[in-house]
């Protein structure tokens, strides 16, 4: 008769259906607030590529090995288009600056600095500048390379996510955003105007 009335007895089941709902709705949104953020920085990371590519192209050269202007072959004609069938223009290897030998570290500064401005969790160790040929130009006018400015190994740290993945497998694939890059072609290379 007691054991009847106990499973009868209604009360407390308030109680136990929010004991049991409130920790899945709390990491629910706490992950949604953090995949907010995740994407917050995705997207400053992007931008802070894309701003610091408009101010590579228009700042001194940061990586040392860029030619100032287009050397022209052999046969080659001051004046004709780089990208005449004749090949008129002599390419160059693409030119890296990571902070490190090679590098103009005053404009390597300049542009990492700016790029912080938009997002200031970014570092110099982050950074990396590629000047590659791209046959604009002239043969014996300025070098017209193309200017790719990548962010990589930008961390994001996951509190809730973080610890879900790490009970779930390795979480540290969650923690650092991928690759991130932009690419503008030269304008004039120098800081003179600026």
């Amino acid at each position: 008769m007691r054991w009847r009335r106990l499973g009868q007895d209604q009360r407390g089941t308030t109680t136990v259906e929010f004991a049991v709902i409130a920790p899945l709705f709390f990491v629910l949104f706490l992950s949604i607030i953090e995949f907010s953020l995740a994407l917050y920085w995705w997207k400053s990371t992007e931008k802070a590529a894309q701003f610091g590519a408009r101010y590579a192209i228009v700042r001194d050269v940061a990586a040392a090995g860029v030619p100032t202007s287009n050397a022209r072959t052999a046969g080659g004609v001051f004046g004709i288009s780089c990208r005449d069938p004749s090949s008129p223009c002599v390419g160059f290897a693409d030119q890296v600056c990571d902070g490190g030998a090679g590098c103009d570290l005053a404009a390597f500064e300049a542009i990492t600095l700016r790029m912080q401005r938009i997002f200031p969790v970014i570092g110099p160790e982050n950074v990396r500048i590629i000047y590659r040929y791209a046959g604009l130009g002239y043969a014996g006018g300025p070098a017209i390379p193309a200017v790719t400015v990548s962010l990589h190994d930008v961390s994001f740290q996951l509190g809730v996510l973080g610890l879900i993945a790490g009970l779930i497998g390795d979480g540290r694939a969650l923690l650092t955003l991928p690759t991130i890059s932009a690419t503008l072609t030269g304008e004039d290379l120098s800081s003179a105007g600026v």
